[in-house]
């Protein structure tokens, strides 16, 4: 089973899936965009503006909400197509080959090895679309909101995965000592 053939099961959907995962992040940063801005209008005590806002705010995370479940249904849908055409074929490859076949082995091929795809392959795909938009979308907010503020963020998450890895060797000589001088006492 392979990218291919997940498309070719059903382009459009295919595609509608793609598109949804897509504004799914664009939405849920949008919808963070408009909190901010009602953040705003609530400090210039400007009602009307408001309501408006908060409605605008309200239809867009529900349509965010929305998103995430339309495709990750559009995805399963797709997924559950492709697999009844992979069944097919083993299922017509074990009975036209003229050979005996274990049926454990036969059960294995048909439920195991594609729940493993789709667990493996499937969901990855989703988390890949999905996590990559939201990377963009998060960038593109925090440039609006401030480049500097980007840099911050970038710096922060740099010294976290880096600081670990820094301190690794005193730490552990640290351990050792306190191990050895415990073996002492």
């Amino acid at each position: 089973m392979n990218f291919r053939e997940l498309i070719k099961i059903n382009p459009v959907r295919f595609c509608l899936f793609v598109i949804i995962t897509v504004l799914t992040p664009i939405t849920l940063i949008g919808n963070t965009a408009l909190v901010q801005l009602e953040t705003t209008i609530v400090l210039s005590r400007n009602l009307r503006n408001f309501i408006i806002i908060s409605a605008i705010s309200l239809v867009v995370a529900a349509l965010g909400y929305v998103f995430i479940y339309i495709s990750q249904y559009l995805i399963t849908y797709q997924a559950q197509d492709l697999n009844n055409s992979v069944r097919d074929k083993i299922v017509k490859h074990y009975f036209y080959d003229g050979k005996k076949h274990q049926v454990p082995e036969m059960q294995n091929r048909l439920t195991n090895d594609l729940q493993m795809v789709n667990e493996n392959y499937i969901g990855a795909l989703f988390n890949l679309l999905y996590g990559s938009v939201m990377i963009i979308s998060i960038i593109i907010y925090l440039i609006m909101l401030n480049w500097i503020l980007l840099l911050t963020i970038c710096l922060i998450v740099a010294i976290t995965l880096v600081l670990p890895k820094l301190i690794e060797k005193p730490l552990q000589k640290a351990n050792q000592l306190i191990s050895d001088s415990n073996q002492v006492y």
